[in-house]
């Protein structure tokens, strides 16, 4: 068996996937706006990856890099190159949930039920960096 490796970078501040509204007038569920912008772009993003994996039936594991935009209070010049860990809102299990939904929207994975392992850090961007959410998929294959 070897293993294989993808990466996709979603440009953009990192959004979490959020809960679903109810519209009690309307009689409808919906989703909140910016939730399903940023699941668009993302869908969007790993899509035209000519490159990546189609379809993943077997198990693989989601590395998520979740990168957000530095504070003014972190933004001084001793602290810019300095790694700084994001330990706010959004929580991590959510921005797994948009990640996953995007590759599985996009056709990389079957479905996201096939993630055995999945690993998020939260981190703010070293000095010039844009806000941006990395992924990688790895799995076993022939």
């Amino acid at each position: 068996m070897t293993l294989h490796s993808w990466t996709v970078v979603i440009p953009g501040a990192p959004v979490a996937w959020g809960r679903a509204g109810i519209d009690f007038a309307r009689r409808r569920v919906f989703t909140a706006a910016r939730s399903a912008a940023w699941k668009a772009l993302a869908v969007s993003e790993v899509s035209s990856d000519s490159k990546r994996p189609r379809r993943l039936c077997c198990p693989v594991s989601v590395g998520i890099v979740a990168v957000f935009e530095r504070p003014a209070r972190l933004k001084t010049k001793a602290r810019a190159e300095t790694h700084a860990w994001h330990v706010a809102k959004p929580d991590a299990d959510n921005l797994m949930k948009a990640c996953c939904d995007a590759l599985q929207n996009a056709g990389v994975v079957a479905d996201d039920c096939v993630a055995y392992d999945v690993r998020v850090v939260k981190r703010y961007a070293l000095g010039d960096e844009q806000p941006h959410v990395f992924i990688r998929v790895t799995w076993e294959g022939e």
